[in-house]
């Protein structure tokens, strides 16, 4: 049998460097993904608040350029072979400003 006699290829140490920073990469990676996803979520909320200011809408209260319309109460169903069913009545109204947007409260 013929032994190996040359020493080519990677050492251990040039693989857990290799290892070490692809982890480091990754985990920067999941960071910047989650807090991306946090700063869209208030983002949205703000752009919900402007809107809902910009148009003079109070969730629960009628004012001169809104249109109120009270859909009734609507019940959310779930159903899961783990937990059973789950019912949760709640009111819905629909709002409808003077330029034509729509909210749901």
């Amino acid at each position: 049998m013929n032994k190996l006699t040359t020493n080519k290829g990677e050492s251990i140490a040039e693989t857990l460097v290799a290892v070490l920073i692809t982890s480091m990469a990754l985990t920067i990676l999941a960071g910047a993904i989650v807090t991306a996803a946090r700063v869209n979520s208030e983002e949205k909320n703000q752009n919900e608040a402007v809107v809902m200011t910009q148009y003079d809408i109070t969730p629960g209260v009628h004012n001169s350029d809104t249109e109120v319309e009270d859909l009734g109460t609507v019940t959310i169903r779930i159903n899961d072979s783990s937990i059973g069913e789950i019912s949760v009545d709640s009111s819905v109204h629909k709002y409808r400003t003077k330029n034509g947007y729509y909210f749901y409260e």
